[in-house]
This record gives structure tokens, C-alpha cells and sequence, in this order.
């Protein structure tokens, strides 16, 4: 996360409190994860001279890149994240890319803010070439056509917002990703922030990626505008570029089938003529203009208040000041403060396998915290687990978060059972979900920071959901459903939920469902059959995974949401890796 700019010592007199602002604002949703074919890249607009009110706050969100199928034969990728900016149209994320999935050979892209490419393989059953998606109607371009030859595969590059996908000419190919898109503005945002791929001195943005094929030659470039580059059975393709929103190669020969390359993420840029005038993302200056650029969900303050410490990412909403940590860094005060500070531990991965769903990350919410002049506190933030690469006993627990000697140790989230490896939930700052597998028990909690996960049993489907924050994981239901991830901390429930919601607006972080900000969420149980999955708990936890091969999903990045748990006994079907912790501290502006 960048450094904030403004502390003390910077004054509010650059502001005429009578004059609003006209910005220029560029959003770009996040490209679709990759498998065979070449992925989408995420839905790109501008927007000129829009006005925005003094002293009002504007929500950006900044949409995620798709994760790659865990295996590039078999399990599709997923659609990019949307981006946005306060009410204006949100950008679309890009279409995922697609795979044979196990039961057909040729299948069509998938849509979104560009569409991936399609991909044809050699099954006679399955005979003829497929079109790409589609794109989104002034935010994206269709991804390329795939070519049909029997005994042979081909897949078509993903679509770019500034030109349509490649398709595939002959069997054993893969289409090049469309181009992105540039402009006199996006230039100037380029070369103001470091954003974008510049290409014979233009910036580019959202380019697609490039198609997959199975035999020896080159890779397959992707678009201009960070747009991964699609493998050949010798040559690695690329994920697509952080904050281009460039869209992920496709992979799909016997050597780069697990390779796994994920969508670039969104970005949201904006800029206003003259001298600073707003609070919020990594702020800079070029021409005469104010450009603020966020690389992940946040908040834009118009209007300027003095920050009273240092650390973090600085927003405010008028009221209060607020500083985010989603990496270790140290706060420090500048004048004695009394703080409210959230700590949330990284989540636990979910389970490979017919795998638990992971256990949340640790919950603390110190009230009323006293922080002392020009002292520096450590703000320690613990990732989330990982869901390894097919091996049960490889699935990890998330890791510890801490605010100097206050919080003390906020533990992190336990690992969801494996029926193939350690099939009991791990213990943590909430329990992972027990296997689906004999007497598999769910991990158990640490006292005052979340539940316990809940127990698996033998059959297929019955595995249990991680704990969460505010409720324990589900053990499977008498028809043999999974268990449910614990719900998250929030809600008109949940005590001080009012101080979650103003960290969650303010800030962006968080899982916003009617109306209220929730966090650390449990992961949902996989299931071994068509059905449905164990649901993830509110507050970031992700879903597990359903039918024959499909991978559990991760939970959100700065909620401690455990991750699901995988589906059934192959390597493809892998748990969710864990969300990553937070600290929030908020004082009065």
C-alpha cells in the first residue's frame, strides 16, 4: 500500500471551500484468470470534466484479476473483478478464460468487460471451431474464434479494450490478445502515476491475453496494455499485468497445464486541474494537475484534513482520519491520540480433496485505545493460508496479526481438512472445517477472537465450513449438503458494529451486505457432486467448490475470510487459499 502524504505540516490553504471539483477519472475492471484459452481483459471507461462536490466521500472499488483454473485442461478461469468510482458506471470484469472442463472439447468464451477466446480440441463428438465472448458494449472488445482440426486444438486470444482478440488461423495455435486502449488522457495518467504499460511512448491499458496451445514453439503475445502471454508446451506464458487490468495467457500442453496465470488487476485514476484538493491513494502531481491513483479498493475524500500520525494508507470521511495496513509497516503519532483499532488475522486455506472450508483470521476491536506522542507501533499483518498444490498434508493455517504489545497475538485462521492428508480442520483464530472423511473433527478456536469449524463425516459431501468471527462452521445437514462457512463479525447484532461500518465505507475494505461492513468470514465445505457447495460465511470467506474438479474459492484479500474447500480426489481441485489480514486505526479528525 503506498505512503501517505499528508501529515502534519501540510495545510488545507491550497483549498477554496466554495470551489468542487472537475476531475477526469479512468476506471479499469480486473482481466479474467486464465486456462486454455486467452482471457478477457476487464472493462476499461472514461469519464471527463465530472463534478464532485467538496467535502463528500467517494467509494472506489478496484476490482480483483481472475484466478487461473487450477489446471489449464480442466477448470475454466475466473471472471475479473468490476471496478468503479462512486455512482458513475462501473467497468465490467474480464471474461475468464475457458478450458475443456473434463466433458466437452469446444466451448465458446466467456463474456465480460472483454470476452476470452474460445478454445476447440480434438474430440470428433465435439467437432467445429467456437466463437469468442463478448465484450461489453463501450468497454470492451469479443475475444478471438477458436479453429477446429480434428485431433487438434486451437484457442483464440482474449479481447483488449482497444481491439478484438485474435482468432486462430490453424490447429496447434493459439490467437494473439487484442491491444488495449490509449488516449491523450491516458498518457498523461501514465506518465503522472507509473501505471500502464507504455509501447512507443503511449500508455496502454487492458490488453487481452494470449491464447494457449499444446505443442513446441513461441508463446502467444498478449495484448499491449499488460496482457499475459499464452504458452506452448516449451515456452511459459504470462499472468496479465497488476493494475492494467490485462487479461491472463491461456495454458494448456502437458507442461504448463498447472502453471496457473491469473488476471492483472483494475485501477481507478483520477485528476484534477491545479494543486491538491483530496484525500486518498497514492497522490501525485505533473502539468498541473492532481492525480490520484488507487491499485486497490478505497476511498476519495474531497476536501483536506490534517493527518495526526503517520503509517498506512490515510482516507477520512470527514469525521474521523483512518489508516489502513494491509502489509506490515509501523504507525506513529504525532500528538498523543485515543484510537479504535481493528485487527484481523489472515485466513485459514481450505481443504484439498473433499476439503473443509478454512477458519477465519483472529478478531480484535480495541475501543478507546490510548497512543502516545512519537511512539512507533508495529502493525503486523499475517497472511492468508495457502491451499498448497495437491497434497492435503501442504495446506496451510493463516498467519498471526498484531498492533504492537495492545492487541497482543491475533491468531491466524485454521487450515480446512483434506480427505487425503490431514483430515481434521486446524486450529486458529477461528477452527477450518473438518474433511469428508471418517470422524474428521473441526479445528478449535482461540477464546475471544472467533468459533470453531465444524465436523466432517464419510460421506462425499458432508464436510464442514471453517469458523468464523461471530459463529461456528456448519458440520454437514442430514441430505448431505456441506457445511457453511461461520459468519463474520458485523451487523445490527454484533457489538460496535456501527465503528465496522464507518472502517468499511471509509476505507473499502470489508464485506458489505445490506448495508453493513462484515469481516473475518468462515470458508464453505467442498462438495464431491453436483449441488450445491457449503456457502462461505459474511466477512470475506470464500465459497467451496462443487462438482467433479472445481477448485474451493479464496477468501477476500484485508478480511481474514477463510478460504472453501476443494471438491473431490483430484489435483485440480484444490481448496481456497485464505484472505489476508488488516489493521484499522481511526481517530478523530
Amino acid at each position: 500500500m503506498p505512503t501517505p502524504i499528508l501529515i502534519n505540516g501540510i495545510l488545507a490553504s491550497g483549498i477554496s471551500g466554495h470551489l468542487n471539483i472537475s476531475a477526469d477519472i479512468l476506471v479499469v475492471a480486473g482481466g479474467g484468470g486464465g486456462a486454455a484459452s486467452g482471457a478477457g481483459a476487464g472493462g476499461l471507461l472514461t469519464f471527463t470534466s465530472q463534478t464532485l462536490l467538496l467535502n463528500t466521500l467517494q467509494t472506489v472499488l478496484v476490482g480483483a484479476g481472475g484466478a487461473g483454473g487450477a489446471n489449464g485442461q480442466l477448470n475454466n478461469g475466473s471472471n475479473g473483478g468490476n471496478s468503479s468510482f462512486g455512482s458513475l458506471t462501473a467497468a465490467v470484469g474480464g471474461g475468464g478464460s475457458i478450458s475443456t472442463t473434463g466433458a466437452t472439447n469446444s466451448l465458446a468464451g466467456i463474456s465480460g468487460g472483454s470476452g476470452s477466446g474460445a478454445f476447440s480440441g480434438g474430440a470428433t463428438s465435439d467437432s467445429g471451431s467456437r466463437t469468442g465472448g463478448s465484450g461489453t458494449s463501450g468497454q470492451g472488445n469479443a475475444g478471438g474464434n477458436s479453429y477446429y482440426q480434428s485431433a487438434s486444438s486451437s484457442s483464440g486470444g482474449g479481447g483488449g479494450a482497444g481491439a478484438v482478440g485474435t482468432s486462430a488461423v490453424a490447429a496447434n495455435t493459439g490467437g494473439a490478445g487484442g491491444a488495449g486502449y490509449t488516449s491523450t488522457l491516458l498518457d498523461a495518467m501514465g506518465a503522472a502515476t507509473g501505471l500502464g504499460q507504455l509501447s512507443s511512448s503511449h500508455y496502454y491499458f487492458a490488453g487481452g491475453g494470449g491464447g494457449g496451445y499444446y505443442v513446441n514453439g513461441a508463446v502467444v503475445a498478449g495484448g499491449v496494455g499488460g496482457g499475459g502471454n499464452g504458452s506452448s508446451n516449451n515456452a511459459a506464458g504470462s499472468s496479465g499485468t497488476a493494475n492494467t487490468g490485462g487479461g491472463a495467457g491461456g495454458y494448456y500442453s502437458e507442461t504448463y497445464k498447472t502453471a496457473v496465470y491469473n488476471g492483472g488487476s483494475g485501477v481507478v485514476i483520477a485528476r484534477y486541474p491545479g494543486a491538491q484538493k483530496a484525500i486518498g491513494g497514492t497522490v501525485s502531481s505533473s502539468s498541473g494537475y492532481t492525480y490520484h491513483a488507487f491499485t486497490a479498493t478505497s476511498t476519495l475524500y474531497t476536501g483536506l484534513k490534517t493527518a495526526k500520525a503517520t503509517g498506512g494508507l490515510i482516507t477520512t470521511d470527514g469525521t474521523y482520519m483512518y489508516h489502513t495496513f494491509t502489509g506490515t509497516a509501523t504507525f506513529t503519532p504525532s500528538t498523543n491520540l485515543t484510537a479504535d483499532i481493528l485487527v484481523i488475522a489472515g485466513g485459514g486455506a481450505g481443504g484439498w480433496s473433499r476439503g473443509g472450508g478454512g477458519g477465519a483470521g483472529g478478531y480484535w476491536l480495541g475501543t478507546s485505545q490510548s497512543l502516545s506522542n512519537g511512539t512507533g507501533y508495529t502493525a503486523t499483518i499475517g497472511a492468508g493460508g495457502s491451499a498448497g498444490s495437491g497434497n492435503g498434508t501442504s495446506v496451510t493455517s493463516g498467519v498471526n496479526s498484531s498492533f504492537g504489545s495492545i492487541s497482543g497475538t491475533i491468531y491466524g485462521g485454521g487450515y480446512g481438512g483434506s480427505a487425503t492428508g490431514n483430515t481434521n480442520g486446524g486450529s486458529g483464530g477461528s477452527g477450518g472445517g473438518g474433511a469428508g472423511s471418517a470422524s474428521a473433527s473441526g479445528g478449535s478456536p482461540t477464546s475471544g477472537q472467533g468459533y470453531a469449524g465444524g465436523a466432517g463425516n464419510t460421506g462425499v459431501n458432508d464436510t464442514g465450513g471453517g469458523g468464523g468471527a461471530a459463529q461456528a462452521g456448519q458440520s454437514p445437514s442430514a441430505n448431505s449438503n456441506p457445511g457453511y462457512g461461520g459468519q463474520g463479525a458485523g451487523g445490527t447484532s454484533w457489538s460496535n458494529y456501527a465503528i465496522l461500518d464507518a472502517m468499511g465505507a471509509a476505507t473499502g475494505y470489508g464485506q458489505l451486505s445490506s448495508g453493513h461492513y462484515y469481516f473475518a468470514g468462515g470458508g464453505g465445505g467442498g462438495r464431491n457432486s453436483v449441488g450445491t457447495a457449503g456457502p462461505a460465511g459474511l466477512g470475506g470467506g470464500g465459497a467451496g467448490g462443487s462438482t467433479s474438479n472445481q477448485q474451493g474459492y479464496a477468501g477476500s484479500l484485508g478480511t481474514g475470510g477463510g478460504g472453501g474447500g476443494g471438491a473431490n480426489d483430484t489435483q485440480a481441485a484444490l481448496g481456497g487459499n485464505g484472505g489476508s489480514g488488516i489493521i484499522i486505526i481511526r481517530y478523530a479528525a
